[in-house]
């Protein structure tokens, strides 16, 4: 017996040696609770009850509900929620190690493959056989459907969103299982699970409103062609006959509007977003400019107050430091905030007190609670509070960990309804460290689900609804009922019946009506059925309720341009007391098409014109005439503050079109109007001639309307008359042609003022490349100052011609740092000049070590694989011509012994003093190595060895050549408009006249000797650098500069409206900084850029940054920060700061009233701003003219501002 044990034993061990020792599920894990414990975990609010009307096994992961007519119940599921992740670690765990890396992970295509025959959909009716109001039966209606996330009663059966499918499904025989499986559409993109399409909601318009899941190329056998749905939601028809996007969009899971159809919308760290009240089918009659953001941020806050604790990873998760580094400390926070709002609800019953009435619920099943708050207009806009802001509680939460509220509906008897997908994890998979799947598993809970009913303690029952058998006559009544379940599903079903053939009884139900909801629903329904009239159309423009007017415009549609007794109703809403009102007014205008209609547009952009998205909705309105709107517009004797915008974007509408007529007026009106006006009229048609297709035109007064501007005094209106004339093909006209001569002429005579010639050469942007090309290449000489050679770089941008490309690369070699760094940009910002950058860097002409990295990665990543593949030979060459790189390790290792300082002194003084300065002593030739104590040791190594690899912005070697003969080499130190300034060992310095020089050529090489390492020894660099240190400190951990004199920066800032460009200041040793021209340059996500921000910051966390700035004719300038990749909403000040005059329309913190003229540093304790972010991109703004930055750092504290 005891050799039998034995055996047993050595089994055991032989089998764990050879399968691996498994991952134990970790003990803290919660554990599940019975229903009956679960219930008695709720913290339900006073007057309400809570019970449980479904549990497993009847109903398992369910995600929606819907009662058809007779108020049967069915629900749907989505089974195998994280399965692909529980597949993957449970093979993970087989190992018996825990993998600890920090990264987000999905599980790998084979777990994938394996976990779908496990993820499908079920929908099931319910059943209370024995009346006590809890479901013990289920009846499987359909199975093995793809993954649902929602259904809806249609036609005596469901509409089911499945992911890639919308399906209509019925019972015709009686059997309780759909044998009619019909695909209204299908097409619809699959990502995440838990994010496909979901949440249908019919609306008294008779459209069926869907949360956008992942687009796609939408078809259906009802459907004429195919429809693209992009990142919006959606709409469709019970039919299938039609779909269509609006505006909004649903991150996540859940969708509910008001009774009067604003949509909110939600995102997990957001419970309360809406729709912009501008519906798509407006925005898209004007393709021309771009639309407002389509979601708005109703709050401004994101806490909740969880009753129960969060889950054992989450806390683990939270306190692991390089996770916190990893996700940002908001989000890796166990709990506290919404992170995973979904399910809202709109309350549009009357089950509940008044004081209910249109709140506003939402679910967080991460931390098992429901929150409450109260909606309320703000003119356009919508906001919310908290119902109960005195109180840290929540309207219902639960201390059981494992309730998992993710979505809410409203019953017919007026209750919500609560959809519970009872289980551990929640979270999708791959946001859990992988070490944390493994110890807690992802599947707890897959088989089970819980339904829960929240009613008002004294409500009456209303009995079970048996609307099928209603006569028409009594579905009408129901059109007044208090609750919105019970008017959708009677319109609905007289929708389908279509029994009423003359209108007259919904007629009669609409002047007896006691609601405005009821004479909403029958106004819709007349509308369906084609019975609708213009009288009727009028008893809801006359109606006291703000909602019914807005619909009653919308509905005026049809009839707007040839009933003018309408029309005279439609226009008497301009002076509406509701904003609402008037904003859907001048949407419902541009149906009109009439010069009534435009001046009444042109009054509600006086009266309105500062009204939220007022200016979009009749940008919408006038695309077919924007040339009438402007001369009306141009009449009113006090234009409004919002009219200069306003007409710029007008402008633009006709130049996109590039309708001759149109045109031709606008020029016209704009030298007829205010001459403030003219400039943004102009600049608004520029822009819109330059977006679209470049085909010349004939205007028929272009003589006349173009040569007034050209002849003019204003320099701005001359510019941009000569690129429109460009841009309309008529720069070789002769009047015009002879504008530009003079300008050539003008811009290369060093005799001229400055600012003549800048203005000269501004103007040949616009002039044809035969003319351009000489002048460019006579400017682009170091006798002429570089503000010059600036302007003429930026006017070469429209000129694609090769010889322009040519006379860029020819000029490089001989230009000053700011000159090169903008030659390349210049090349490398067109891509038919991507070419001839590449000949010029294979030819040496260019050196590829000039171009930065982020230049290189455009020409490395090209789409074009023949620059591709260039691009790869030049910089492996690059790469192998660092021959020294073999030496770098063995000076590294030289670091980690121990020093002698006082050889250090002495070889310092001998090889470095003589172009170095520390602490002041030595020669400013080279980098101060004061400003460098914040690069380690090992990139100090790196550059003695390689100095030609990485030279400093400002401290290229120069050569000038002078009219006598002279060749002098050294630092370009300075210059200015009349000479250079080279700076050579120990600091003697020969200053050269401009107008002295015959060339001055960079070179490519330091003059830091390439051979060091022959002259100091490991050891000896090693003492060398010690030395240093000892005067200056080692490398700060607790300061981070994120800019100072980089050339490469404004490379990196590549998107943006405006213009970045590197200037020098080498003269008060402050080397490169950008400037912008406005109006923005900004990068989300900046290249090693992931900077927490903290109220006590640990190592490599900070909380203080110091900016360096000035305005260089900036009105203002503003600087924004990228949270995690996101800049911050418009509406709210957080992560915006700005000196001098706002001009954006942004909230921002001001941080001085005036722009500063010169250099001036600010200091800004961000956590106290804006609480705990990730600081990854930044945006530069500048408004009115340019703006300069100079340098941006990161602090710990206070202190470690001190130098």
């Amino acid at each position: 017996m005891q050799r039998f044990n034995y055996l047993i034993i050595a089994t055991v061990i032989i089998t764990r040696c050879c399968l691996g020792q498994t991952i134990e599920r970790a003990a803290d894990a919660p554990r599940p609770k019975s229903p009956a414990e679960s219930a008695a975990c709720f913290r339900v609010p006073d007057g309400f009850e809570l019970t449980l009307i479904a549990n497993e096994p009847t109903v398992v992961d369910p995600t929606g509900l819907a009662w058809d007519a007779n108020g049967q119940l069915y629900v749907c599921e989505l089974h195998g929620y994280n399965l692909e992740g529980h597949i993957d670690i449970t093979k993970l765990n087989k190992t018996g190690e825990l993998d600890r890396e920090v990264r987000r992970i999905e599980a790998e295509d084979w777990a994938k493959q394996a976990a779908e025959p496990g993820v499908y959909g079920t929908i099931k009716r319910l059943i209370d056989g024995d009346g006590d109001g809890h479901m013990e039966t289920a009846v499987i209606f359909a199975d093995r459907l793809p993954p649902c996330y929602g259904i809806i009663p249609s036609r005596d059966g469901v509409i089911v969103t499945c992911a890639p499918h919308i399906l209509f499904l019925a019972d015709r025989d009686g059997d309780g299982k759909a044998e009619v499986r019909e695909t209204l559409f299908t097409g619809f993109g699959r990502g995440k699970l838990e994010r496909g399409i979901n949440n249908p909601r019919l609306s008294f318009d008779n459209w069926i409103y869907v949360s956008h899941g992942g687009g796609g190329k939408i078809t259906g056998p009802a459907l004429k062609g195919s429809v693209q749905l992009g990142n919006t939601d959606f709409r469709f028809r019970a039919d299938g006959s039609a779909i269509e996007p609006v505006t909004g969009v649903n991150n996540t899971f859940g969708a509910t509007m008001t009774d009067y159809g604003q949509r909110f919308l939600i995102t997990g760290g957001g419970h309360a977003l809406y729709a912009t009240p501008l519906p798509y089918r407006y925005l898209l009659r004007n393709p021309y400019v771009a639309s407002p953001r389509s979601t708005m941020n109703a709050a401004n806050y994101s806490q909740v107050y969880p009753a129960s604790q969060p889950h054992p990873w989450r806390q683990k998760r939270g306190d692991d430091p390089n996770w916190v580094r990893f996700y940002g400390a908001h989000e890796a926070k166990p709990n506290g905030n919404f992170t995973s709002a979904c399910g809202q609800l709109i309350y549009r019953a009357a089950q509940f007190p008044d004081e209910y009435r249109d709140n506003h619920f939402s679910c967080d099943p991460q931390q098992n609670l429901i929150h409450r708050c109260f909606v309320t207009r703000e003119g356009t806009e919508y906001r919310v509070r908290r119902a109960n802001p005195d109180q840290q509680t929540e309207f219902l939460s639960s201390t059981d960990g494992w309730f998992r509220p993710n979505n809410l509906q409203i019953g017919p008897d007026g209750s919500i309804f609560i959809v519970d997908m009872y289980r551990e994890i929640i979270e999708d998979y791959s946001a859990i460290p992988r070490f944390l799947q493994q110890q807690y598993g992802l599947d707890q809970g897959n088989d089970r689900g819980r339904l829960w009913k929240l009613t008002w303690q004294n409500a009456e029952h209303t009995g079970t609804p048996k609307l099928s058998s209603a006569t028409d006559g009594e579905l009408v009544e129901l059109l007044d009922h208090t609750d919105a379940w019970w008017r959708l599903t009677a319109q609905r079903l007289l929708r389908e019946r279509s029994p009423l053939t003359n209108g007259q009884e919904l007629r009669e139900f609409i002047a007896r009506a006691k609601s405005w909801q009821g004479q909403l629903h029958a106004l819709y329904l007349l509308k369906e059925l084609q019975l609708l009239r213009p009288t009727d159309v009028v008893v809801a423009l006359q109606s006291p309720h703000f909602s019914l007017r807005i619909h009653g415009l919308r509905l005026s549609e049809p009839w707007l341009a040839d009933d003018s007794e309408l029309f005279s109703s439609v226009i008497r809403l301009q002076d509406d007391p509701d904003a609402h009102v008037r904003l859907q007014l001048a949407l419902s205008l541009g149906q009109a098409g009439n010069a009534q209609a435009i001046a009444t547009l042109v009054k509600l952009a006086q009266q309105d014109g500062d009204l939220t998205w007022m200016p979009a909705a009749i940008l919408s309105s006038i695309t077919a005439t924007p040339d009438e709107f402007i001369s009306g517009l141009l009449q009113e004797p006090n234009p409004s503050s919002s009219s200069e915008g306003l007409l710029r974007s007008l402008a633009a509408t006709t130049g996109a079109k590039r309708d001759a007529a149109e045109v031709d007026r606008v020029l016209a009106l704009a030298g007829q109007g205010k001459p403030k006006a003219a400039v943004p009229l102009l600049r608004g048609l520029l822009e819109g001639l330059e977006r679209s297709s470049a085909k010349p035109m004939t205007l028929p007064h272009s003589g006349e309307n173009l040569a007034q501007w050209i002849a003019g005094n204003d320099d701005d209106q001359r510019e941009l008359a000569l690129s429109i004339s460009r841009q309309l093909g008529q720069e070789t006209t002769p009047a015009i042609r002879k504008v530009f001569t003079e300008a050539a002429t003008k811009a290369s005579d060093p005799n001229v003022a400055l600012p003549l010639r800048l203005a000269a050469m501004k103007l040949l942007r616009s002039c044809d490349t035969k003319n351009f090309a000489p002048a460019l290449a006579a400017v682009l000489q170091p006798q002429h100052p570089d503000e010059l050679q600036l302007a003429a770089i930026e006017s070469a941008e429209p000129h694609t011609s090769d010889i322009v490309g040519e006379t860029m690369v020819n000029a490089w070699s001989q230009s000053t740092p700011s000159i090169q760094s903008e030659i390349l940009n210049a090349l490398l910002e067109r891509e038919d000049r991507l070419p001839q950058v590449l000949k010029a860097v294979e030819s040496s002409q260019i050196p590829a070590s000039a171009l930065t990295p982020f230049q290189r990665l455009k020409l490395l990543e090209h789409a074009n694989p023949t620059i591709q593949q260039r691009s790869q030979a030049i910089f492996a060459r690059l790469t192998e011509a660092s021959e020294a790189d073999t030496r770098l390790s063995e000076y590294l290792a030289a670091l980690k012994s121990e020093a002698n300082l006082v050889r250090g002194s002495s070889l310092f003084k001998k090889h470095c003093q003589t172009c170095h300065q520390i602490d002041g002593e030595g020669h400013a030739v080279g980098p101060n190595l004061t400003g460098e104590a914040h690069r380690a040791d090992e990139t100090w190594v790196r550059d003695v060895l390689l100095p030609s690899a990485t030279i400093a912005s400002g401290y290229s070697t120069y050569t000038a050549t002078t009219e006598d003969g002279r060749i002098l080499s050294g630092v370009l130190a300075s210059e200015s408009a009349t000479s250079i300034l080279l700076r050579q060992q120990e600091g003697k310095e020969q200053s050269v006249l401009r107008n002295n020089l015959e060339s001055l050529r960079a070179s490519s090489v330091s003059l830091m000797p390439a051979d060091f390492n022959k002259q100091v020894t490991p050891e000896e660099l090693r003492d060398i650098i010690a030395f240093a240190r000892s005067r200056i400190g080692g490398p700060r951990e607790n300061r981070r500069v994120l800019f100072s004199d980089d050339a490469s920066f404004a490379s990196q800032l590549d998107q943006g409206a405006g213009k970045a460009r590197i200037k020098f200041d080498l003269q008060d040793d402050r080397g490169a900084y950008v400037v912008i021209s406005p109006k923005q340059r900004y990068s989300r996500n900046l290249e090693g850029w992931k900077f927490p921000i903290r109220e006590k910051p640990a190592s490599g966390e900070y909380r203080y940054l110091r900016l360096t700035w000035k305005s260089e004719g900036a009105e203002g300038l503003m600087l924004e920060l990228a949270d995690k990749g996101q800049f911050p909403d418009e509406s709210q000040p957080y992560r915006s700061y700005h000196s001098g005059r706002n001009t954006t329309g942004w909230a921002s913190h001001k941080l001085a009233p005036e722009a500063p003229e010169k250099w001036t540093s600010v200091t800004i304790d961000l956590w106290k701003d804006n609480g705990n972010f990730s600081l990854t991109g930044v945006a530069f703004t500048a408004m009115g003219g340019d703006a300069a930055y100079d340098s941006l750092e990161l602090f710990r504290s206070l202190e470690d501002l001190k130098p």
